[in-house]
Formats: structure tokens, C-alpha cells, sequence
């Protein structure tokens, strides 16, 4: 028999996609669920574990008027669960150094140090 998953899901609101967390209910138990614009994250521990995994599925602006408060969201979620190990995933969008960009203006911008903040 399949395993039955549950999950967890933020609908998509204007340019911002839909996100969508899945689990194997036998495997994986879920609590403190936290839905940011653009960030869906929640608490996990895995069966039979003691400590709880912070898991965070993003979904990152286009636009550059929108990246401060993206990224301020994210930074939120992990002083209201710190000390836990994270796993983050999804598209950023959002460059980390001017190597990955192609073509547009080339030049250090904010959300480009903001985000390299926030990684380290």
C-alpha cells in the first residue's frame, strides 16, 4: 500500500506562486506552521528524533522594491525558531555575486549584501 501524505500549502497570490510542503505522516510529524508572504514554513521531527527541523519553502520576488521585505520575512522566521537545524529551499531570485548575473545593470546592489547576510 502507497503511504497517504499530507501537506501543507500557500495559494498564489498575484506573481507569487503557490508553495507547498508534502510529508509522510508515519515518518514525519509536523507543528508550528508559520505562512509568510512568499515563505511557508513549519517545525518537523522526524520519528523516533528529539530535535525539531526548521524546513522553509520560498518563493522569492521579481521585483526589486519587494526583496527587503522578502528577506526581512525570512529572518523573522528564524528568530522565531532559532537554534534548530534549517533546511531552506526554493528560488530566491536574488544573486549572491555579480558571476551568476546575466546581462542588466553590473554593479553590487543591497538585496544582493542583504542576502548574503542573511546566508551567513
Amino acid at each position: 500500500m502507497r503511504p497517504i501524505y499530507e501537506v501543507m500549502a500557500q495559494d498564489a497570490n498575484g506573481t507569487a506562486g503557490g508553495l507547498a510542503i508534502l510529508w509522510n505522516p508515519e515518518e514525519v510529524i509536523f507543528e508550528n506552521w508559520i505562512s509568510l508572504p512568499r515563505i511557508l514554513s513549519g517545525m518537523f521531527k522526524l520519528t523516533g528524533m528529539e530535535e525539531g527541523i526548521l524546513i522553509s519553502r520560498v518563493d522569492g520576488p521579481h521585483s526589486p522594491r519587494d526583496r527587503k521585505d522578502f528577506l526581512n520575512n525570512v529572518q523573522t522566521i528564524r528568530r522565531i525558531l532559532p537554534g534548530n537545524l534549517w533546511i531552506i529551499g526554493g528560488d530566491f531570485n536574488l544573486i549572491r555575486e555579480l558571476g551568476e548575473k546575466r546581462g542588466g545593470i553590473r554593479r553590487m546592489g543591497q538585496s544582493m549584501e542583504d542576502f548574503n547576510e542573511l546566508i551567513t
